[in-house]
């Protein structure tokens, strides 16, 4: 009887200390993470001042490390809310070309000429290339994949600009309060995008100087899609979107092929996801998706202002981003950002509504600026990082 009862207490005991062990050695629950108190202030205080300031602002939201994102959305718009973010597109275009390059399928220093001799060829003999001379010719034959990348193709003025003056008439049905249909717009134009991209005078030797061209974006689409036999949005689709949590989004094709300089459809989460890829190198989660001297490359100065200053805040251009002195960010027109501070450990995605043709024309051809946002920005949310 002692010896059953010895038994039982030995067992009892063990088991009480194996639970002690298992409580003590559990690992901890993580708690999930609170807002920054003092950046939270800051989104209130930019809300509060942006009615009298920048009155189309739609979303904020603010990643940084070590804390919940703090946001605020207006205008009728929801955090799920998808906005067209215009021009911070280019970004996310840029960034698959370092993609195509890591598998093979180009080089930065590919000549676009060769991949588009019909159109090219089409666009020296149309009757919109006037004076035409030996030297153009040889420089739009000499424009690489880098040069479209860094905005150095050899035009000296935006053929976007160009363009949109000179069929201002029948863009008009395509801009409405709720933005801009670019892709409508430019497909019902009777000439193809690459057709007009040669056309466009290349006064420049390529690489030399810096001129903003929304035309040589869409050529990196149109380049993916003839070395990938994909389109844009679907070649990033398993490689970027799927990978970072993201459904595939909306982008806009034109002519049938994916919009390289605006069109993405995005919402401020997922405009902070591609923030945080770009700002951990194009890391996600372990996994590369994008080669990390390619970001590096992408995400410092490659070219310089000719004569007039970039905008508020930037030092240069990279591949399809702007460099700022504190990290570098993707512009879309009328106050589309996705802002990275390396040294913040943040990440800043603002979004706004486009209201008017005019409003949408002025800044065509500089009249109209998104700076007041960034001075926003950088008044309220920058000191509280």
């Amino acid at each position: 009887m002692m010896k059953t009862f010895y038994r039982i207490f030995l067992i009892a005991a063990f088991a009480v200390f194996v639970a002690g062990c298992g409580k003590d050695d559990a690992a901890p629950i993580d708690e999930p993470l609170g807002e920054n108190p003092k950046l939270r202030a800051a989104v209130e205080a930019m809300v509060a001042e942006a009615p009298a300031v920048w009155n189309t602002l739609n979303g904020i939201e603010v990643w940084q490390e070590g804390y919940a994102p703090s946001g605020a959305w207006l205008n009728g718009s929801t955090p799920d809310s998808r906005h067209q973010v215009l021009s911070v597109t280019k970004t996310f275009t840029g960034m698959a070309v370092g993609i195509a390059v890591r598998e093979g399928k180009l080089r930065l220093d590919d000549r676009i000429y060769e991949l588009f001799k019909e159109e090219a060829d089409a666009a020296l003999a149309s009757s919109l290339n006037k004076n035409l001379s030996e030297s153009r010719v040889a420089h739009l034959k000499a424009v690489t994949v880098r040069d479209l990348l860094t905005m150095t193709c050899g035009h000296t003025t935006d053929p976007t600009v160009k363009y949109s003056i000179q069929y201002a008439l029948s863009l008009l049905p395509y801009v409405s309060s709720s933005g801009i249909d670019v892709t409508g717009a430019l497909n019902s134009l009777d000439l193809t995008l690459p057709l007009l991209f040669f056309a466009h005078p290349f006064n420049d030797e390529p690489g030399t100087n810096f001129t903003y061209n929304s035309l040589g974006s869409h050529m990196l689409a149109e380049i993916i899609l003839k070395k990938t036999g994909e389109n844009l949005c679907d070649y990033l689709n398993k490689r970027l979107f799927e990978p970072l949590g993201l459904e595939k989004p909306v982008w806009d094709e034109v002519q049938g092929t994916t919009a390289g300089g605006w069109g993405l459809h995005l919402n401020t989460d997922e405009m902070i996801r591609f923030g945080r890829l770009l700002l951990k190198g194009g890391e996600w989660d372990g996994v590369r998706l994008i080669p990390a001297d390619f970001v590096k490359n992408a995400v410092a100065v490659q070219t310089l202002p000719r004569t007039v200053e970039f905008g508020y805040q930037a030092i240069g251009y990279g591949f399809q981003t702007w460099i700022l002195p504190e990290g570098f960010m993707a512009s879309g027109l009328l106050g589309q950002y996705i802002i990275v501070l390396p040294k913040k450990q943040a990440v800043i995605a603002l979004t706004s509504d486009v209201l008017s043709f005019s409003q949408l024309l002025g800044s065509l051809v500089g009249t109209t600026q998104s700076e007041a946002l960034l001075e926003l920005t950088w008044k309220h949310l920058i000191p509280a990082l």
